[in-house]
């Protein structure tokens, strides 16, 4: 779908993101203190797939939950993600609305600190 119809998945991404706002809210709502949004296929996308599939929706959730519940702590875990990825524009608006980021892969401290401070 990615690659022969980018448009539907674009949609659906943006159906799933709605409903994931909704979906923490409730959460937090049922005494959840911190919550983590996962991307656990972040180590399967190229890091433009990741800057265009992955990070504006991962966003948008951010910003919707910190909207209405801004003290409550949110992670954000891409397995693997960010791994060759410098740090963009898009990125570095997630980075700075989140309380804790991982991400997972085998990059040395000092390498990684290079891609962030990108």
């Amino acid at each position: 779908m990615m690659f022969n119809a980018p448009d539907v998945l674009h949609a659906f991404l943006d159906h799933l993101t709605t409903a994931l706002i909704t979906y923490v809210g409730y959460q937090i709502e049922s005494g959840a203190q911190v919550v983590q949004l996962f991307d656990s296929w972040a180590h399967h996308l190229s890091p433009a797939q990741f800057e265009e599939f992955s990070l504006p929706y991962a966003n948008r959730v951010v910003e919707g939950v910190r909207a209405n519940y801004p003290h409550v702590p949110i992670i954000f875990h891409a397995n693997g993600g960010g791994c060759s990825l410098k740090c963009s524009g898009t990125c570095r608006l997630l980075l700075q609305r989140l309380s804790a980021a991982r991400m997972a892969c085998s990059l040395q401290l000092w390498a990684s600190s290079r891609i962030w401070d990108a």
